[in-house]
């Protein structure tokens, strides 16, 4: 798809005279660029901060390449988890592109799609393959296409500040669901954060070790598998004690972090919802850096809601 569009592109899928289009640009409200032969241009990532910050919405978004709004007073969630979950299995990528877009556009949160649509859906198709009524590669399949939607909607996100707080995420060795750390990361950037996904499989020594260097204002750490319990606890209190004396926030989440197993480990959140991680990190980005006494306190687990985002999900 298109990266930059015309103002009369932006003016039509606005429903709007270009006149409008300049007017927004020369108050700074829609960024737009000027190319070497003079010609204004705006980004499909400038016009959708535009649209969600002014909640406006598309009227024809097909200008641009991207789906048609079904504009309704209120969302059907349960409706759109069923579309979702058939195109998916079909490989309907189109179909299922076009639902994710469709509720992004229309000015829907990603934690709310991740927890209303995506994590729900995918549960499904777990218990599925757990059945017998899904073959593991239409499972795989299913994660390849969201994930490519993901990155799409990463790729609409803007750039953020330099100032920005940082914030890294990963699942541990053996974890290979893919899901939910990639959208933690989409939550985090939503909301202004520097926010880097390292993907699956990483060992938390090298976490630390980003943690040293980089010094990010949080961490989070999506766990829904593990292959050795006391191997992973061993190698979590050394991340923890570097954590906590680089001053860095410690999320966790995933249902392979049993209540058991989470006495057993020093964490400042741990939620089984994306709004739940959403509104802890918003608490987080508005709180100015702790002090060294602050940083130094104790960081046992606050347990009113889990990050388990997705947790039962393929990769």
């Amino acid at each position: 798809m298109n990266s930059f569009f015309s103002t009369k592109e932006i003016a039509t899928a606005l429903g709007v005279s270009q006149s409008s289009i300049k007017r927004w640009s020369d108050s700074g409200e829609l960024e737009m660029i000027q190319t070497s032969g003079g010609h204004r241009r705006i980004s499909i990532v400038s016009l959708i901060q535009f649209l969600r910050q002014t909640q406006r919405l598309l009227v024809e978004p097909q200008v641009l390449g991207l789906p048609e709004l079904d504009v309704e007073e209120s969302i059907d969630y349960a409706r759109e988890r069923e579309r979702f979950q058939t195109a998916l299995i079909a490989s309907d990528e189109a179909a299922a592109r076009s639902i994710v877009l469709q509720l992004y556009l229309g000015m829907e949160r990603v934690s709310s799609i991740g927890d209303q649509l995506i994590a729900p859906v995918f549960a499904e198709i777990g218990h599925l393959w757990d059945c017998g009524d899904v073959e593991i590669y239409e499972e795989r399949r299913c994660c390849e296409i969201c994930s490519r939607i993901l990155r799409e909607l990463r790729s609409y996100q803007p750039s953020p500040a330099t100032t920005a707080p940082g914030a890294i995420g990963a699942t541990p060795v053996g974890d290979l669901y893919s899901l939910p750390v990639a959208l933690v990361e989409l939550v985090l950037r939503e909301q202004g954060w520097n926010a880097v996904s390292y993907g699956c499989q990483i060992p938390l020594l090298s976490l630390e070790k980003i943690i040293i260097q980089q010094k990010p204002r949080l961490v989070w750490l999506s766990v829904s598998f593990l292959s050795d319990r006391e191997q992973f606890l061993q190698e979590y209190a050394s991340l923890a004690a570097t954590a906590l004396n680089s001053g860095t926030i410690i999320a966790v989440g995933g249902n392979g972090l049993t209540a058991d197993l989470r006495r057993k480990m020093d964490y400042y959140m741990y939620g089984d919802t994306l709004q739940h991680f959403e509104r802890f990190a918003s608490l987080c980005f508005q709180l100015q850096e702790p002090s060294s006494a602050d940083s130094k306190s104790s960081i046992k687990e606050s347990d009113s809601s889990s990050i388990g985002f997705l947790s039962r999900n393929p990769s």
